[in-house]
């Protein structure tokens, strides 16, 4: 957003307007990120704004001056860069193979604590509801992290910054 006031005046509007569109379609995008339907029409429109300021900052960083049009240009790309790979985080995920082998090695657990207690000759109701209890917020916790948007464990934090960021987005006083 700053590096916008390096390039040519006359480019710096219609880039300033796409950049707010951008970040408002990117805080769209985080607040239905549940909601898969909705999340991947505006990751597409996103996708599409995207393209949009790219063809219009190299229309822009052509009439600048080199050094700042590539200073410019970098952060453009290290701002896409950074949003596909928050994208692709958030669609990615351990296959169905890794939570089977999570479950697998609680019951192999539960076994070897099940013999343990087998072969003691006290009561065993408080280590098993102990054991239960435990493994059960384990395989929560583990499983929750995954999906930090929607679970119980959230990084809405991100998106108040994001907001907060978009409501710093105003015009440059106009220069005399």
């Amino acid at each position: 957003w700053l590096r916008i006031d390096m390039l040519d005046a006359s480019q710096q509007p219609a880039l300033r307007e796409q950049f707010r569109r951008y970040v408002d379609g990117r805080i769209d995008y985080y607040r239905n990120v549940a909601d898969l339907a909705h999340r991947d029409a505006v990751a597409a429109k996103v996708a599409a704004m995207q393209k949009e300021i790219w063809a219009t900052s190299m229309q822009a960083a052509r009439s600048s001056v080199p050094p700042f049009a590539a200073s410019y240009a970098g952060a453009v790309n290290e701002m896409f860069d950074m949003a596909s790979a928050q994208t692709v985080a958030q669609k990615v995920h351990p296959p169905i193979a890794t939570y089977a082998f999570l479950g697998f090695l609680a019951l192999v657990a539960a076994v070897l604590v099940g013999l343990n207690l087998a072969s003691s000759n006290r009561d065993t109701l408080i280590h098993r509801l102990v054991y239960a209890v435990v493994m059960t917020a384990a395989l929560y916790i583990i499983i929750d992290f995954e999906f930090p948007r929607i679970g119980t464990i959230r990084i809405d934090q991100s998106d108040e910054l994001l907001i907060a960021q978009r409501q710093s987005m105003v015009d440059p006083p106009a220069v005399k």
